[in-house]
């Protein structure tokens, strides 16, 4: 298929190519020849018909803007990392840039192929969804070296980088305090394995959550000296071939439903672990919430429906997305936006049927 060029649209209409930049083209000096109205509208209509769209390369070339804003995630299957994702991709557009996204799981060289992708379309900024662990330090050095502005949204930690994190502690928190409240004596927080190396640079989102059931336990404990309670943390590994992120939690609840003493709730560390535990209670006969009650986290579309909808902890991901566009195109435009301080984001609980609030509320 022959790629119509603005020397074919000027040879159809007997015109300079110049004044056929001008209308269609991005050339500052072209954009200097008076073109008439009724002359503009006819280019614009040929260009159309002829199925014209510009060489954005041979543009950026020259502008040295290609109007790209990169955006790397390694959400997998996971909602959540979609979500903030899409978030971000609205924000993008909404401020007329254009977006090139991908997911490092698709590439089989990771990183290093997202990284040439992003330089071969010269993004001018550049958004990572993803934690440390998907981005080598010496791909990371090559991104920094390019001098192109980086945020890092819930991920990677390192000097020069814009940080933005929803604030996992304070959502796990909030979720402990709220069952506690509700008058459960019995929880295990279920939750991964952490990183081989416990580096909190890869594993501080488990770290952060597994805090924050501990802050909200410690404080009911101090509040409540006489109060008789059982809380601890759960942890399953994440194998090789969990390509479905419900497994974990699946395998974690079949564990835990052979425990001599069961817990009354169980808090998964987000909501895809929570689904695959209510699969392994429907399996053993369990009813959630009669039989247990269950918590999620992250707010994850398909939470909200079932038979027992999830209780959970949503992300301000509106908010992280917002921020986070507008921090980068002030880096972009020369301003000056801090690299240091990580960016915390508030995380509000979503209370629903698996949690047994409405049981709870008639018994007490």
């Amino acid at each position: 298929m022959k790629v119509c060029t603005q020397k074919d649209i000027a040879k159809a209409l007997g015109i300079s190519q110049q004044a056929v930049a001008s209308v269609v083209g991005n050339n500052a000096h072209s954009a200097s020849i008076r073109i008439s109205p009724g002359r503009r509208k006819l280019i614009e209509q040929t260009a159309r018909k002829m199925n014209y769209r510009p060489f954005r390369q041979a543009q950026s070339m020259r502008t040295r803007q290609s109007g790209f804003i990169g955006m790397v995630q390694a959400a997998n299957l996971l909602q959540f990392g979609t979500q903030l994702a899409q978030m971000v991709a609205r924000e993008i557009h909404r401020q007329g840039y254009r977006l090139l996204a991908t997911d490092v799981n698709w590439h089989p060289d990771g990183m290093r192929d997202v990284w040439n992708m992003m330089m071969d379309n010269r993004v001018e900024g550049l958004i990572m969804n993803l934690s440390a662990s998907f981005s080598p330090p010496s791909v990371f050095r090559q991104v920094r070296q390019s001098g192109i502005p980086l945020v890092s949204l819930n991920g990677v930690h390192q000097p020069g980088v814009i940080k933005f994190r929803s604030d996992f502690q304070q959502g796990m928190h909030d979720l402990t305090r709220h069952v506690l409240q509700m008058g459960y004596r019995r929880l295990t927080f279920l939750t991964r394995w952490p990183d081989a190396s416990r580096d909190p640079a890869i594993c501080w989102m488990m770290m952060d959550r597994k805090a924050g059931f501990e802050q909200a336990v410690r404080e009911f404990e101090t509040e409540n000296p006489g109060v008789s309670l059982s809380a601890g943390v759960f942890l399953e590994e994440i194998r090789e071939e969990d390509h479905i992120p419900y497994q974990p939690g699946k395998r974690g609840m079949e564990k835990i439903l052979r425990l001599s003493e069961r817990p009354e709730i169980v808090l998964c560390t987000n909501d895809e672990w929570a689904i695959g535990a209510m699969t392994a209670c429907r399996e053993a006969g369990v009813r959630v919430p009669e039989d247990m009650a269950l918590a999620g986290y992250d707010d994850s579309p398909v939470g909200a429906f079932g038979m027992a909808p999830l209780t959970t902890v949503a992300h301000g991901t509106e908010q992280m997305a917002r921020e986070a566009v507008a921090a980068l195109l002030e880096a972009i435009r020369g301003g000056q936006s801090s690299s240091h301080a990580v960016r915390r984001i508030p995380c509000q609980l979503v209370v629903r049927q698996s949690c047994g609030e409405k049981l709870r509320g008639k018994v007490t």
